[in-house]
């Protein structure tokens, strides 16, 4: 009996149509009726609530014979089949908005109510029944949805009756089926929030929606929107509906419905992520300070849309501020889901928190509103925390950081952020949170504590572990940096010394000054600020931060627009695009590998033993491997028996370093080709007594980039007697 159940369940969840109510059962399937066989006319009366059925037959659903799956055995041999339930209605029949049959038969059935005819399906039309009448050949198919609200005036608030007879089309029929289940409605369920995606990965997506009143949550999904084979069920009923689907396939589109048991209310569809480090072209959609819910944002939105067209988003950043001016649930209805719906239902929303997204009666709607990874469900390191997460998208490394209240305790964040940055193996790194660290527009990161504490407590991070590109908002303009690195202070300390901080003030543009490029080993090789707070906003203010590059008579945009990134392979492009779909901004990173040239010391093999006062030549060679040539230099640095480490360059000057850092006094290039190896060679004299470390290094810059690489190589110990 159990096994059936499970097959009961399958057959109403695949088989039953849907429709768009919240049901309460009157008679549910497989239940136990009354029965009795055709051996002579029943007349009238077995239809009526006062029948004498005491010498019936008392079985459970589903009646029948000649199939698997009946649970009680009738005889063969009758053409009609007769069964009566009784049973008290507490409900008003005048409130119903809907009442549903749902039937497996083999053939024919008529269904009275309280003796006034409800429905016959597979039977005679204008006849009237009788014990001897042949059905029409029907065979059963799962559970059949009959929608029979204009009969509910039959019903009675109290008790009632219902009768069934089930008709052969033959007497020498192989098979019957009989089982039907009965529901009802008192309001019309609506969904009134969603469908939409949340935390989406390369096998698993969270589909969220609200409904008018509490129904059971339901999704069915597959690869073909004709064939929806999959399904999940949770029977809790809620308005919120929350389902996790899992053991997805990567990078494959899947239909899906929503509803309860009974319904479905909304259909779409979704791309699961690329698995993680995949080279694959990547359309990100970044808004900032998008929740004014007016035609500013809905003028954004369109220009966005059009610019892609029928095209598909793949990853939406939001920067915070998010629904104006307290984020309430009501102004998130508003500013998120009448606004973005059609795409929250495709592609899922990555927010951070800005400090409009409030605590509203001790709660924070923006926690309610989305369902962030918090054990590193989508990559990265688990931050245990919605405040500030982190995930993969391709071969895309996306860091989300709160910078309303750092979490509460923003050492926390911080060593989060340092473990999360150390673990990621993505070729690019994207971090974004909601006060930038440089801004002149309608705020100042000279002045304002949040922008100040950011700068100069998570920038350092970031760029140590090169990450390429940070996104804010809060200042309602478009700004955006230079390939900049190290500059944690004021605007000024830039001003005054900024080839001190900038790897390349030129525009990175591919048809302007050139692309900015970066090693895949990238740290402190520079970083793109930008701002985009102008999503549904656009005030002006100085607009001169010196880090910024300068659109004509000011280094910022005071328009509306939102960010358009595209990242393919080793390349990246950002665009700021207007209301009116014009490019106003773009910029290129590339991002090259470097090949490791094959170096190694010509006395490797052990200690050098030599006499003191004596001259020493130190080699070293090398070749560029399978790599069509780059620039270098090379030096040495030396430890001495006093414990100071110096270094030699190929003008034979020696000079002092500290202990953790060295220099290269000038760069003398070379350049060498595929398979060519080189000999570089240098000669020491009058060493005193003692041990000495000497340690070979090349600096690479490759085909004109603009970031050198430190590479330190073979080393060679020397004992003078």
């Amino acid at each position: 009996m159990k096994f059936f159940v499970v097959c009961l369940t399958l057959i109403l969840l695949f088989c039953t149509p849907f429709n768009l109510y919240a049901a309460e059962i009157i008679i549910p399937a497989t239940n136990d009726w009354k029965y009795n066989y055709s051996s002579g006319d029943n007349g009238e009366k077995w239809k009526e609530l006062d029948y004498d059925d005491s010498n019936w037959l008392m079985g459970n659903g589903i009646f029948g014979f000649g199939e698997d799956f009946i649970d009680t055995e009738l005889r063969k041999g009758d053409l009609a089949y007769y069964f009566r339930f009784f049973f008290t209605l507490d409900s008003k029949p005048e409130d119903f908005t809907f009442l549903n049959l749902s039937a497996i038969y083999d053939d024919g059935f008529v269904v009275y109510i309280n003796e006034q005819e409800a429905l016959r399906s597979f039977m005679p039309a204008s006849v009237t029944i009788d014990s001897i009448t042949k059905a029409y050949n029907h065979e059963s198919n799962g559970y059949e949805d009959f929608d029979i609200t204009s009969e509910a005036d039959s019903l009675v608030e109290g008790e009632n009756i219902i009768a069934v007879e089930v008709h052969q089309a033959a007497l020498t029929s192989s098979d019957l089926v009989w089982d039907m289940e009965l529901t009802y409605s008192l309001q019309e369920v609506n969904i009134t929030r969603g469908p939409y995606l949340q935390t989406g990965t390369s096998d698993s997506m969270i589909i969220r929606w609200r409904t008018s009143s509490p129904t059971g949550s339901f999704v069915r999904y597959g690869t073909d929107p004709d064939d929806l084979n999959n399904s999940t069920f949770d029977s809790n009923q809620t308005t919120e509906h929350e389902v996790r689907l899992t053991n997805l396939m990567v990078d494959t589109t899947y239909y899906y419905t929503v509803g309860d048991s009974t319904g479905i209310l909304a259909d779409s569809s979704f791309v699961t992520s690329p698995e993680e480090g995949t080279l694959k072209e990547v359309r990100i959609w970044v808004l900032g300070d998008s929740g004014t819910k007016n035609d500013n944002a809905r003028d954004v939105r369109d220009a966005y849309y059009d610019y892609i067209d029928a095209n598909h988003t793949d990853v939406v950043l939001m920067l915070g501020d998010n629904a104006y001016n307290s984020g309430t649930d009501e102004e998130y209805e508003h500013a998120l889901f009448n606004m973005y719906g059609d795409l929250m239902e495709k592609t899922p929303f990555w927010p951070a928190r800005g400090n409009h997204d409030m605590e509203i009666d001790g709660e924070i709607p923006y926690y309610n509103v989305f369902s962030l990874p918090v054990n590193g469900e989508a990559g990265g390191v688990p931050s245990g925390t919605e405040t500030y997460y982190s995930f993969n998208y391709a071969n895309v490394h996306f860091i989300v950081l709160d910078s309303v209240e750092y979490g509460g305790d923003i050492e926390k964040m911080l060593d989060w952020l340092e473990e999360d940055l150390e673990s990621t193996m993505q070729r690019w790194t994207i971090a974004y949170w909601h006060h930038p660290p440089y801004t002149k527009g309608s705020h100042d990161s000279d002045k304002e504590s949040d922008l100040i504490i950011m700068r100069q407590e998570v920038l350092p991070l970031l760029e140590k572990y090169g990450v390429d590109l940070v996104f804010s908002g809060h200042s309602h303009s478009y700004e955006r940096s230079y390939l900049i690195n190290g500059h944690y202070g004021y605007s000024t300390e830039y001003s005054s010394n900024p080839d001190l901080y900038t790897i390349n003030n030129n525009d990175g543009r591919n048809d302007g000054d050139g692309a900015y490029s970066k090693a895949e080993s990238s740290a402190g090789g520079g970083t793109v600020y930008c701002v985009a707070g102008s999503s549904g906003q656009a005030d002006s203010g100085v607009l001169d931060h010196p880090v910024m590059l300068e659109f004509n008579d000011s280094r910022g945009l005071p328009v509306l627009g939102s960010v358009i990134v595209e990242v393919n392979g080793n390349q990246l492009e950002s665009k700021f695009i207007n209301t009116e779909g014009e490019i106003l901004d773009h910029f290129t990173i590339v991002k090259k590998e470097y090949p490791l040239p094959d170096i190694k010391a010509n006395h490797s093999d052990g200690p050098l033993t030599i006499t003191g006062n004596a001259s020493l030549t130190l080699s070293f060679e090398l070749n560029a491997g399978d790599y069509d040539g780059f620039e270098a230099d090379w030096w040495i640095v030396r430890h001495d028996p006093d414990g100071l480490w110096y270094t030699m360059d190929e003008t034979l000057d020696w000079k002092f370093l500290s202990t953790d850092f060295y220099t290269v006094s000038q760069r003398e290039l070379f350049h060498f080709d595929t398979g060519e190896w080189m000999t570089l060679s240098m000669e020491i004299e009058n060493l005193i007594a003692g041990p000495y470390g000497f340690y070979f290094g090349i600096d690479l810059k490759m085909d004109g980039d603009v970031t050198w690489e430190s590479l330190y190589y073979d080393y060679v110990i020397v004992n003078v007697e």
